[in-house]
């Protein structure tokens, strides 16, 4: 059992720890000390996924919330290809970035939390089904912004590849 859990944690990456392993974990801490709900089933093989999709969770409101932030102009993001530049002269740029990430998702995790508080008592198996509904939206719309950004590389990687063939052609 013990060489199981060293390879799936040999897999897991530093960005999948930060950004949804620890908030993941603290949500379910809150649940078990605040909220007086374990959600775990003392099943390691089991709680590492809760623990990930409630991370994963977390992270997509999170994100939700901070681009209704954007929108309303109290959060204010570099540009992508400015970040990207940023990123290949300074590594800390990228360190950077996970900590906004990871803190995006405690804000998600904190914000699941305090509604799972709020309609306890309502049914837990219904806010478990709208939590997860309103995970697949939030899916759907992340999944097209990573699509963009990979477009958008895909495009600056092709003019760049053009550019040094155009260099090496006119030598």
């Amino acid at each position: 059992m013990s060489k199981i859990i060293e390879k799936v944690l040999d897999k897991i990456s530093k960005y999948d720890i930060i950004v949804n392993f620890i908030p993941g974990s603290v949500f379910v801490y809150c649940c078990k000390f605040f909220g007086q709900v374990d959600i775990l089933y003392n099943n390691f093989l089991i709680d590492i996924p809760v623990i990930y999709f409630y991370g994963m969770l977390s992270e997509l409101i999170g994100d939700a919330l901070i681009n209704f932030l954007k929108i309303l102009k109290i959060v204010n993001y570099a540009n992508y290809d400015d970040f990207l530049k940023a990123d290949k002269r300074n590594s800390k740029v990228s360190l950077i970035s996970r900590k906004v990430s990871m803190l995006k998702a405690m804000i998600g995790s904190h914000m699941i939390f305090i509604t799972f508080i709020t309609f306890k008592e309502f049914n837990f198996k219904r806010l478990m089904f709208i939590l997860v509904g309103i995970a697949v939206v939030l899916e759907v719309i992340r999944i097209n912004k990573e699509i963009g950004f990979i477009k958008k590389r895909i495009v600056v990687n092709n003019i760049k590849n053009k550019k040094t063939k155009v260099a090496k052609n006119k030598k």
